[in-house]
């Protein structure tokens, strides 16, 4: 377990600031960026793996580079998904696990917080069978939320203010087999599948159709969404980039030191350039 802090850019290129370390020291849980460069971390674990979850709720500025804390949750949750909407406000899924024989037939709650007044307005309630995985937003206040069911089959809900409906996903598709998901302001969800095959769905309540066929032998390790709609993705066979306009996969020459080993995290700047994280191996580890 580890102590939570936010390092800043320094206005010279290369360097960094430590900023203060988080109040509470948590296992796991919750960690978001929100507009103006402010930080959310809430729920998770606080007191090693095995402790209770917890409600808390903490929010880094860095215009005042200090931390403070938001009302808790209504709810402990060990984890969950979160997005931000427009007018500022956050909806968060909390996921309730089944119980300890059965802990995929799960929930989930949804949850929308109120800056202005630092109040937390639960909106809704998805009835298990569902695992929430993913919060993705299709429109001004509409989210698409994206998980699985008792066997492990991928399913889907949107939220907006008329409530939560049911949504069209990919039939009998493991969500492990889901390798990435855009949800356009258009209301189209695209569905990426580790096969390398691509579906669309027009509409929530459409049905997925599929608009690109799976590469001979092609298989997806990661697809990770870039701006325009466009997804960049790791293979079997090396790196691919998707593009709406086209809906066909084209070869990217891979960055340097390719390891395709572990987990990447990438963070897009507003350049259109990416900044790739990649693990870090030695020859003795």
């Amino acid at each position: 377990m580890g102590t939570c802090s936010a390092p800043l850019e320094a206005p010279a290129l290369g360097a960094w600031t430590a900023g203060p370390s988080a109040p509470t020291r948590r296992t796991g849980g919750l960690m978001m960026t929100l507009t103006g460069g402010r930080g959310l971390f809430a729920v998770g674990r606080v007191g090693g793996a095995d402790a209770p979850c917890v409600t808390d709720v903490e929010l880094f500025e860095p215009a005042t580079m200090a931390w403070r804390k938001l009302a808790p949750l209504p709810i402990a949750t060990c984890g969950g998904a979160a997005v931000e909407f427009q007018d500022g406000r956050v909806l968060v899924g909390a996921p309730i696990p089944g119980p300890l024989t059965d802990w995929r037939h799960g929930e989930a709650l949804f949850l929308v917080y109120e800056l202005s007044t630092d109040h937390w307005t639960e909106v809704a309630h998805a009835p298990a069978p569902f695992t929430l995985q993913r919060l993705l937003l299709l429109g001004m206040n509409e989210v698409l939320a994206v998980g699985f069911d008792q066997d492990g089959l991928v399913t889907a809900f949107t939220w907006s203010s008329n409530g939560l409906t049911k949504a069209l996903s990919p039939p009998r598709t493991p969500y492990y087999g889901v390798r990435g998901v855009v949800a356009s302001p258009d209301r189209t969800i695209t569905w990426f599948l580790d096969d390398t095959s691509v579906l669309r769905s027009s509409a929530p309540d459409a049905q997925p159709a599929r608009v690109t066929d799976a590469l001979p032998g092609g298989f997806l390790d990661d697809a990770i969404v870039a701006p325009g709609q466009q997804v960049i993705a790791r293979s079997n066979s090396g790196w691919l980039r998707w593009a709406p306009s086209s809906s066909g996969w084209r070869e990217l020459r891979p960055p340097p030191q390719h390891d395709r080993r572990g987990a990447l995290r990438v963070a897009w700047l507003g350049d259109d350039r990416a900044l790739i994280a990649r693990p870090n191996r030695s020859t003795s580890s």
